[in-house]
């Protein structure tokens, strides 16, 4: 529940996320029209980047819409955050995998969900959005979480996803690196590519399991 008393209406909702998903698709299109004359591709690279975070929004209004978690300001608050939506996209990229992994799954097998999906849940939940319950995080023991959900929650994503567009500038007051350093024509497809994927997964169905690890973690996520 919101302030004054206003919960999220389905319609609202709906229109929410499609409003969502077509900005996404927006900024895709734009970096595409960066690859014909920008080398190295850094704003492209920034745009898809920001498109793949929207689609991550619009994934967590999804889940709101299907009644899977609470409509809080927290989760308002999550859908402005980057590091939180950097966590929901490593869920959302086990959900709609690569060429490569899809073509190695095998018919009658059940994948085994593996704990960095579950770990990004988590941080998600207990290390982001449980900053900003009053206490604090509300995990009664530490965690050792897998290497990727930790890294995004130390804000690795996002100083990279800066690089691609700031000169940065050592202690000595010299540059450091430039723009879009080590990005190239290819990764920045891989990443359109991916951006596309996670389109995909917002309204489509989702695994069981995923879908259960939302609901229990973030059932008691209620505005005080």
């Amino acid at each position: 529940m919101l302030d004054g008393g206003k919960t999220a209406e389905t319609t609202d909702l709906k229109k929410s996320i499609d409003a969502v998903l077509a900005n996404g698709k927006r900024l895709i299109a734009e970096a595409r029209d960066y690859l014909s004359y920008e080398t190295p591709p850094a704003t492209a690279y920034f745009l898809v980047q920001i498109a793949q975070e929207e689609f991550a929004k619009a994934f967590l209004l999804e889940m709101v819409r299907r009644g899977v978690i609470p409509w809080s300001n927290y989760i308002l608050r999550a859908t402005r955050d980057h590091i939180c939506k950097q966590l929901v996209c490593l869920v959302m990229e086990y959900l709609s995998p690569d060429d490569e992994r899809f073509f190695n799954w095998k018919p009658g097998v059940v994948e085994e969900v593996p704990q960095s999906v579950y770990d990004a849940i988590q941080v998600l939940r207990y290390e982001r959005i449980g900053g900003w319950e009053p206490g604090g995080c509300c995990l009664v023991e530490p965690i050792n979480y897998e290497k990727e959900p930790l890294a995004v929650l130390k804000g690795n994503q996002d100083r990279f996803k800066q690089r691609t567009l700031y000169v940065s500038i050592d202690r000595n007051g010299k540059v450091s690196s430039q723009p879009g350093t080590g990005i190239s024509a290819e990764s920045l497809e891989a990443e359109i590519e991916k951006a596309k994927r996670l389109e995909f997964i917002v309204d489509t169905t989702h695994d069981h399991r995923i879908v259960e690890a939302f609901r229990l973690l973030f059932e008691r996520l209620k505005d005080k």
